[in-house]
């Protein structure tokens, strides 16, 4: 009659001790009071419970890992979103910079210089046919 609340789980894999004396702690919580005469029933449910409380320690360990990798791949897609956002911002900027309405105005140019150099290699011709004929038509000499 110490007044044991708990009894160290570890107990129960130690090789020497045969007898664990429990009776007369009534706020001993590890065994219910009826199992706590039985020396090996007690031992028994001390190993059950260090069993489950390394199967639990070992859970807990990989569910604390996965919490961890999973902040990681959170802050990992939180980076890839932020990155295809500025993406996409600089898309629409190149979008808007796009030379279309540049080559339209170019091409209209150059149509414009072809017409226009069109027009004067006609008038030139013209021109030219018109002053040799009037050179012809006004020779003082004869042609031979």
């Amino acid at each position: 009659n110490n007044q044991l609340t708990s009894i160290p789980l570890g107990l129960c894999r130690v090789p020497t001790l045969k007898t664990v004396l429990c009776y007369g702690n009534n706020d001993l919580t590890v065994a219910p009071e009826h199992m706590r005469d039985d020396t090996d029933l007690l031992f028994h449910c001390l190993e059950m419970q260090l069993k489950f409380k390394e199967v639990i320690a070992a859970k807990s360990n990989q569910r604390d890992e996965l919490q961890v990798k999973a902040e990681e791949i959170r802050e990992e897609l939180n980076n890839a979103t932020n990155c295809i956002s500025e993406l996409e911002k600089d898309i629409a900027v190149l979008v808007w910079e796009r030379p279309d309405e540049y080559m339209r105005r170019k091409e209209r140019f150059v149509e414009l210089v072809k017409f226009a150099a069109d027009k004067i290699v006609f008038y030139w011709r013209l021109t030219k046919d018109a002053a040799l004929k009037w050179w012809n038509d006004h020779k003082t000499h004869p042609e031979y």
